[in-house]
């Protein structure tokens, strides 16, 4: 009689230990991996992110809320910097005065390409007619000196995609511009494509001429410039 009614005050004391201890092992069930991702918001009372627009990754920005998850992504074509999309600049395109003795053509990337010195001054977006030259007095005679024109270089120019025919040697050759991206270039000659290229790279095509790639123009959004500029030598 005492063993039965020991046994029945005991089975209860058992059955509260095995609670209390199933509570304590889902507490420390909390891992490292939760807390890492964001899962848990708030541990001991204090807050594990602040809100607001953050970089994710590269290319995109997203809204982090204060329990560390993250929502409103946007993709940013340019990149992202400090939460933020890097915006593009982009300029009318068109023969400009680079300064006061300089001119050149602006792209719509707002790169500079056919530069040229202007002895005579710039004045929109041409050159002013050379300086005269000061005459010499019979004390001192002085041979006539022709003003050097550094010769104005003609740049090739192909969007991606493209293709055209050039009369190179009497002979027609279609170049196509057939593989782009922000820092290299292929080339399509006839059948035959170039290795990847990148800014003043050169390439020999089978001894007849070369191409020497000048500028790449890259704006990865839809409607972005994409295009070269290259010379044939």
């Amino acid at each position: 009689m005492k063993y039965s009614v020991l046994l029945s005050l005991l089975i209860p004391v058992i059955f509260l230990l095995a609670c209390t201890s199933e509570e304590i092992s889902q507490e420390e069930a909390l891992s490292e991996e939760e807390l890492s991702t964001g899962e848990a918001a708030i541990f001991s009372g204090e807050t594990l992110c602040t809100p607001g627009w953050k970089c994710l990754g590269k290319w995109n920005k997203a809204y982090q809320d204060k329990n560390c998850s993250w929502s409103q992504k946007i993709e940013c074509p340019l990149g992202c910097q400090n939460g933020e999309c890097q915006a593009g600049q982009t300029c009318d395109s068109g023969f400009r005065c680079i300064n006061e003795n300089k001119m050149g053509f602006q792209t719509e990337g707002c790169t500079w390409i056919n530069i040229k010195n202007c002895l005579g001054g710039c004045e929109n977006g041409a050159c002013l007619p050379d300086p005269i030259q000061n005459e010499t007095t019979a004390e001192e005679p002085a041979e006539p000196v022709e003003p050097i024109t550094p010769p104005l270089i003609e740049y090739e120019i192909l969007n991606f995609g493209e293709k055209k025919i050039y009369q190179i040697n009497s002979q027609e050759y279609t170049i196509t511009l057939y593989n782009l991206e922000s820092d290299r270039a292929k080339f399509r000659i006839n059948e035959w494509k170039t290795e990847w290229m990148v800014e003043n790279a050169t390439i020999n095509y089978q001894g007849e001429f070369i191409i020497h790639l000048q500028e790449i123009l890259f704006q990865p959004y839809d409607g972005g410039v994409k295009q070269v500029s290259f010379t044939i030598e």
